[in-house]
């Protein structure tokens, strides 16, 4: 049930792009818009991952990410950032995939708030480009 409704809202999320920056918040991201936040990632561990989909249902975080066949959730860190009452998550990747069996839906990962350090109904925010398709 939680899959198929994580699907469906991630199907309902997906953009393309960044947003552009017009406010700084010293040391702990920036304020594009009152609703849009971009956390500085230089420092973080591993590379900043480029997803197709994320969601946030019932305390559960749920993003799509390529795979070249050899992804598997411990090759992606989820960084929380805390800015004001928000959590900003920032997708890292920590190893390669040289593998060439590419996922054609890509691959599903699911963070619960628990493992990610975060409050049940604590307001989530999405750090990482998205890419136009699969």
């Amino acid at each position: 049930m939680l899959r198929t409704i994580a699907v469906t809202l991630t199907l309902c999320v997906l953009t393309g792009g960044c947003a552009m920056i017009d406010r700084v918040l010293p040391g702990r991201g920036e304020v594009t818009t009152e609703r849009e936040i971009v956390v500085n990632t230089d420092g973080m561990p591993g590379v900043l991952e480029p997803i197709h989909a994320a969601a946030i249902i019932a305390d559960h975080a749920v993003f799509r990410v390529t795979s070249g066949g050899c992804t598997d959730r411990d090759d992606i860190q989820p960084i929380i950032t805390l800015v004001d009452d928000e959590a900003v998550v920032t997708l890292r990747r920590m190893h390669d995939d040289y593998c060439q069996a590419y996922a054609e839906d890509g691959l599903e990962l699911i963070w619960t708030f628990e493992e990610l350090g975060l409050t049940p109904g604590q307001r989530v925010r999405i750090n990482n480009p998205y890419l136009d398709s699969l």
